[in-house]
């Protein structure tokens, strides 16, 4: 197998300026104020498909499947609101039996981890009968369970009156359940996988994973793997065509909630004295002022073990320092030195500057191309019901958006 080639400097732009994934230009505008016109019908001509010969049949609601953790959750809640769905979206998750041995069975597919638990239960005279609702602490309300058949019926039932479903999933946890939505109703629903499913791509419509996961196939990773251990390793084969590679994490820090954010931390935060530079860690905290940093502060100090906080703090194009970057290893240390080579994350010395960083957001690009992909899937599915774009059901070709 030839090793892959990642090179963070594949598409490359000078300090301060952004190189378009799709068209290939290289801009000045702010991915939090200005959206580039082109992007859109670029997206459409990157698919290879004429937007003038489809029908405008938008998908106008969404399904979001989590696992619940927040870092997997927002990447497709960030989605979702890109894409302007996130009034017409539902959640539903995934959910494991927690608590006692339960916590060390993680490893366990969820479908095994249940049963087990359900025999468990029924031994000790304790089983437990009906569904049960999920709690969402972060918002004070339950999530319904994730159940494939109900999605899929809920799907096909309203398909002549709503169109398509758009459904998006992250996490190992869901990639059962999404993928089985899928085949059951494949004409209905557009299924996106965020993070990388690690086999059988060919499940999905679209996968969203960030460049890092394919960096076993690099040359310098192939070198570090013993050769009897080559084949274990995943992923093994290099992204197809519908696969969309990304900086870092997706997320819900955009415009509009770091607006919202700063008005709802404004009296905690407004009056601090300037400049601000906020140091996160991670970890739970009620309520979780993390918005209200990323609206408010000057600059960041921030752990290396967080994919998701840096992808939300380099978006800002705020200052970003990075701590605890030596320890990393393997794919962590490959996405620390990708954001350093875009000039996006420092180390952390005893030096701040607070002067305006280059700003590293693909949201935008990623939502370009998710909608062109939707879109097109609708106009087709709508006018003939019964046909798929391509002969295994899947959009083809996507490209990838660095």
């Amino acid at each position: 197998m030839e090793p892959l080639n990642l090179a963070p400097n594949r598409i490359r732009s000078a300090p301060g300026t952004l190189n378009s994934p799709i068209t290939g230009q290289t801009s000045n505008f702010n991915p939090q104020t200005q959206r580039p016109k082109e992007s859109s019908a670029a997206a459409f001509q990157f698919l290879g498909v004429n937007q003038q010969n489809l029908n405008p049949s938008p998908v106008t609601r969404a399904i979001v499947i989590g696992n619940g953790f927040a870092g997997a959750e927002n990447q497709c809640i960030g989605l979702v609101r890109a894409l302007g769905l996130s009034d017409k979206c539902t959640l539903y998750r995934v959910s494991r039996p927690r608590g006692g041995i339960n916590e060390r069975l993680h490893w366990l597919p969820v479908s095994v981890h249940k049963r087990l638990d359900h025999a468990v239960k029924w031994i000790r005279g304790r089983r437990c009968l009906g569904k049960k609702l999920v709690p969402l602490p972060a918002e004070g309300k339950d999530v319904l369970e994730a159940d494939a058949w109900h999605i899929a019926k809920v799907a096909r039932d309203t398909f002549e009156r709503d169109g398509p479903i758009l459904v998006v999933a992250s996490g190992r946890d869901t990639i059962a359940v999404a993928s089985s939505i899928k085949q059951l109703v494949p004409e209905n629903v557009f299924l996106v996988q965020i993070q990388h499913p690690r086999s059988r791509l060919h499940r999905f419509d679209l996968v969203i994973a960030p460049c890092h996961d394919y960096y076993p196939l690099t040359p310098e990773a192939q070198k570090q793997i013993p050769l009897f251990l080559r084949k274990w390793v995943t992923p093994r084969k290099p992204p197809d065509k519908h696969v969309v590679l990304t900086v870092g994490a997706l997320h819900q820090a955009d415009s509009v909630a770091l607006r919202n954010s700063a008005s709802a931390w404004h009296d905690q935060m407004a009056m601090l004295p300037k400049p601000l530079l906020v140091v996160s860690v991670g970890g739970p905290t009620s309520p979780n002022p993390h918005m209200g940093h990323l609206a408010f502060a000057d600059a960041f100090v921030i752990t290396a073990d967080s994919v998701s906080m840096l992808s939300e703090a380099c978006s800002t194009g705020k200052p970003v320092y990075v701590i605890g970057a030596e320890r990393c290893t393997w794919k962590f240390a490959y996405f620390l030195k990708s954001l350093q080579s875009r000039g996006a994350v420092r180390p952390f010395t005893s030096e701040v500057n607070v002067t305006l960083y280059r700003i590293v957001s693909f949201l935008w690009e990623v939502q370009c191309l998710v909608s062109a992909a939707v879109n097109i899937f609708a106009s087709y599915t709508l006018q003939t019901p019964r046909l798929m774009l391509c002969s295994n059901g899947h959009i083809s070709p996507i490209g990838m958006v660095y």
